[in-house]
């Protein structure tokens, strides 16, 4: 009797054992392995990998104005898409010179200071007015910063050719100048419906 209790308590461990080894994993411990996986996948690489480098400011903002020939795509809400490229730069003795060939009347610059003509290029992209809006662009949607960041909307009074100012429906562009005063030897800046800035220093 001994014997046979003895084989029976043998036959049911290893049946157990058998059971625990082949038991499925269950269905929620699946589905949050998962889900770890896809968390780990969604980290920005620079986390990944342990670095601490910041991207670069934005180009186009304050600490990352643009500069010639870069080209900045923004939207402005329920109007347009654009498109706004800084051309090019005259400063002091050209800026001068081109503005009084335009009318020989102009007012000087300040004392200390001098005048700085900026050509810029503006595209409307993409209507998103719904109503076939156009995109009304001028000089005076500029304003003036200098090196130490002081804007000013204050724009010189002076006669100069091919102002900017145009209505641009989809698909169509100009190109036109803007006329700013600063300090010799500062590097200033040119801010674009007051988000988007330019370096217009020239160099």
């Amino acid at each position: 009797m001994k014997r046979y209790l003895i084989v029976l308590c043998a036959l049911l461990t290893i049946g157990c054992s058998k059971q625990a080894a082949t038991s499925p994993t269950p269905v929620s411990s699946v589905a949050a392995s998962s889900f770890a996986a896809n968390q780990e996948s969604s980290v920005p690489s620079s986390q990944q990998s342990g670095s601490n480098s910041e991207s670069s400011p934005k180009l186009g903002s304050r600490k990352n104005a643009a500069k010639i020939n870069d080209k900045i795509t923004s939207t402005i809400d329920d109007l347009a898409q654009f498109e706004i490229t800084l051309v090019e730069i005259k400063r002091g003795k050209d800026a001068l010179a081109a503005i009084m060939k335009e009318n020989e009347f102009n007012d000087l610059p300040t004392e200390g200071n001098e005048y700085i003509l900026a050509t810029f290029k503006i595209k409307n992209i993409k209507d998103l007015s719904r109503n076939d809006s156009p995109l009304g662009v001028w000089e005076y949607d500029f304003s003036f910063s200098d090196s130490q960041f002081a804007k000013s909307d204050l724009m010189p009074n002076a006669v100069y050719s091919n102002p900017l100012y145009s209505e641009l429906y989809e698909g169509a562009e100009t190109t036109g100048n803007v006329l700013f005063e600063c300090q010799k030897n500062d590097s200033p800046y040119a801010v674009y419906l007051d988000t988007i800035w330019f370096n217009i220093s020239g160099e």
